[in-house]
């Protein structure tokens, strides 16, 4: 007895044959001079032509509903056109359409085998199975006679109308579901796959502000050489790419960040230390841990932290959503077992007196947030001077003799590739360091790559940001969430960049003249002419962006050059600020998701849209 999914395969084999059988009639009843114009010639013709769509209707339907499913477009094919074989009794192939299907699946396998049940009837009624032969012998005045009266007997009852309508009401089931079905599965990917790197970039941006607090503004660098230091943030091309998110768990969403500190080489004498880099983890602090007053502030209401704010306040949403988004995240928590890592007082005394193998030099903590401390692990360490050169420098370099610039230089060019890599971090660092690590004015000056000479096989392998200066006693008039900072940051560019409504967003400005560069290969001032000057710096770039646009689109194709036509363009003027969520998800899906699938086409990892 076939039961299961098997059923579609006797809807495939019994349907077609009942569509021939009633073709064969009709044009069998058109030899018989008696029968030209009756009503039950109309009818047959009816029938055929209703049941003929019934089957091309089934057939469209699982199509649809077998891909995914088989790997290629001929085991289709063998599907439907062998209904009875081995394929559809397939355990692997059962279960692949069940989990597609879903809650659907039980419904699906019910309406098909109703289906079946009906087609079976109609087949039995009629006296055809799949033995029958498809063609008639008109001739025989028997065989002509016994068929119209089975005929006639069935066109009387209405038997054949109802089996009919109930096929086409079955089938028209059957085909709702399974667009139901792949419209909730495109919903559900859509779904989880933008939440996820969202709840990524709020984790990162959260905690690069709590590790810039503590590095950049905090009181760990009470030594006198302090203002020979600098950090640079090291930025991870691809680090948030969302083709890698189908596997990833949440644990994977903590941020490790990787800073170098360097110091500047004095006029006598020599630093304690050149080049230090170093990973960040963060840890939840133990509620013991907590003061009493900084537990209290944490668990402070919404309104409780408006009240001590002044000003407009829109920087409180964010500040909401983060914190109750990062609450579900399985931080990782001290081990009871082993000691806390000793809270780093002075971090240049903690860099030289770093013993060989031992790795972890202890842990830092953002006062403005106490929820985590960051544990600090040394993961290189070069003792002379390191050199870098920034995006600038290789674009004019490259610029100038590309030929003879890639011959000798081979190590510092950049492939195409390796821009559209670089394209696609850099608009993620936006959203991730816009106002903190990343500076309101940034361009690519502030791109830096550690010299090959150093030790560095390729460009993208160390990429970083531009130097921080540390503050030896501490600011604590810096101190802020992501939300402050990246306010602050955004006032701050728009009145740097220019008051005039040309410039639609200025958070996305810079990375549009950056895109740019990066599809020309060439510095945005290699490319202005005498028409684009301005006494406005940034009037005078957005001049040569616009004149240079369309060479963008003929170089990195469409998907490219609507991303920087839209980050020069930013269609809506509202809430252009990284602590509003819609904001983020629109910048996500227009400007990061295209470069994303620039950079997947590129690599052969999807197909060609």
């Amino acid at each position: 007895m076939v039961t299961g999914i098997e059923t579609v395969g006797v809807v495939l084999a019994i349907l077609p044959l009942v569509v021939n059988q009633l073709d064969n009639y009709v044009r069998g009843i058109e030899t018989l001079k008696g029968f030209r114009n009756k009503r039950h010639r109309r009818q047959l013709e009816e029938y055929s032509t209703r049941l003929g769509t019934q089957h091309a209707i089934l057939l469209n339907s699982l199509e649809q509903a077998l891909e995914g499913v088989v790997d290629y477009e001929d085991d289709i094919s063998d599907l439907i056109n062998c209904p009875l074989g081995s394929s559809w009794r397939n355990q692997e192939f059962q279960r692949k359409l069940s989990r597609k299907l879903d809650r659907n699946y039980d419904v699906f396998v019910r309406t098909t085998t109703e289906i079946s049940r009906e087609l079976q009837y109609l087949s039995t009624k009629l006296g055809w199975d799949s033995a029958t032969t498809t063609q008639m012998s008109w001739d025989d005045t028997g065989t002509v006679e016994r068929e119209l009266r089975k005929f006639k007997d069935i066109f009387s009852k209405s038997v054949y109308n109802e089996l009919l309508s109930k096929i086409e009401n079955a089938n028209g089931a059957l085909q709702t579901l399974i667009e139901q079905s792949r419209r909730r599965e495109t919903t559900r990917k859509h779904r989880v796959f933008k939440k996820k790197p969202l709840l990524k970039y709020k984790n990162a941006r959260k905690h690069a502000t709590n590790i810039y607090n503590a590095i950049v503004h905090g009181t760990c660098w009470p030594c006198p050489c302090s203002e020979s230091h600098c950090v640079h943030l090291r930025i991870e091309p691809q680090a948030l790419d969302e083709d890698d998110l189908k596997h990833q768990t949440q644990e994977a969403f903590v941020p490790k960040i990787r800073m170098v500190f360097t110091s500047k080489i004095p006029s006598k004498g020599t630093p304690l230390w050149y080049w230090q880099e170093v990973e960040t983890i963060p840890v939840a602090s133990e509620p013991v841990t907590v003061a009493p007053s900084l537990t209290k502030a944490k668990s402070a209401s919404a309104s409780t932290v408006v009240t001590k704010r002044t000003g407009p306040d829109r920087r409180v949403t964010f500040a909401a959503i983060v914190e109750s988004t990062l609450d579900t995240v399985p931080w990782p928590r001290v081990n009871n077992s082993l000691p806390p890592p000793k809270q780093i007082s002075n971090m240049c005394s903690a860099l030289c007196s770093q013993n060989a193998g031992d790795r972890l030099l202890g842990s830092i903590l953002d006062r403005s947030d106490p929820t985590h401390q960051y544990h600090i692990y040394l993961t290189d360490r070069v003792d002379t001077s390191v050199p870098t050169k920034s995006l600038a420098d290789v674009l004019e370099a490259s610029a100038k003799d590309s030929l003879r610039f890639s011959i000798a230089n081979q190590s510092l060019m950049l492939s195409r590739h390796d821009r559209l890599s670089l394209a696609a971090t850099l608009a993620l660092s936006v959203l991730q360091y816009q106002g903190s690590w990343l500076k309101p004015q940034w361009r690519i000056q502030d791109i830096l790559f550690k010299d090959h000479d150093s030790g560095n096989p390729t460009l993208l392998d160390r990429v970083y940001l531009s130097a921080h200066d540390v503050s030896p006693t501490g600011d604590s008039s810096s101190l802020s969430n992501g939300a402050e900072t990246s306010e602050g940051a955004s006032q701050q560019l728009t009145v740097a960049v220019t008051s005039s409504s040309l410039i639609r967003c200025a958070l996305l400005f810079p990375l549009a003249l950056s895109l740019i560069e990066l599809s020309l290969c060439t510095p945005l001032s290699s490319l202005q002419t005498a028409e684009d000057a301005d006494p406005v710096e940034a009037i005078s770039n957005l001049k040569t962006a616009v004149r240079v646009l369309p060479r963008v689109y003929a170089e990195s194709g469409c998907r490219y050059g609507d991303v920087v036509d839209t980050c020069l363009y930013w269609p809506d003027t509202k809430n252009m600020q990284l602590d509003d969520e819609e904001f983020q998800r629109t910048v996500f899906e227009v400007v990061i998701s295209p470069l994303l699938d620039d950079l997947r086409d590129f690599e052969g990892k999807d197909r060609i849209r």
